[in-house]
């Protein structure tokens, strides 16, 4: 079983975001691989994501606990971005065996996440 990770610029009802999800529903149906989604922005197939294996919603900013929102302001630290908070997140995890940017406009995603991977 390997760790699969995909990055989608968006979750809407469009080609590259359709064919994803469609290609993600043949893997669930067809391996035992697991399945990571990263969403760049949002939209109504979010759920459909979901059903398929966690998602990172890069588009949604988690709110910093009280210590480290503190730290930051003694420390004069902005926020950082929502995917590097993604990255931080899926850096605690085990690494992927397979990193997937379905459009161009991943590119981004991709560069700052390929460590990642094995």
């Amino acid at each position: 079983m390997a760790r699969l990770l995909f990055i989608a610029h968006e979750a809407t009802r469009t080609g590259a975001a359709l064919q994803l999800r469609d290609m993600l529903r043949w893997l669930c149906d067809k391996s035992q691989h697991e399945i990571t989604t990263v969403l760049l922005r949002g939209g109504d197939l979010v759920q459909d994501f979901e059903d398929l294996g966690p998602v990172i919603k890069v588009f949604v900013v988690p709110e910093a606990d009280m210590a480290e929102r503190v730290a930051r302001k003694v420390l004069r630290r902005p926020r950082g971005s929502a995917l590097q908070s993604a990255h931080d997140l899926l850096s605690r995890m085990p690494h992927f065996d397979l990193l997937n940017a379905n459009t161009t406009v991943t590119g981004v995603a991709l560069g700052l996440m390929h460590a990642l991977a094995l």
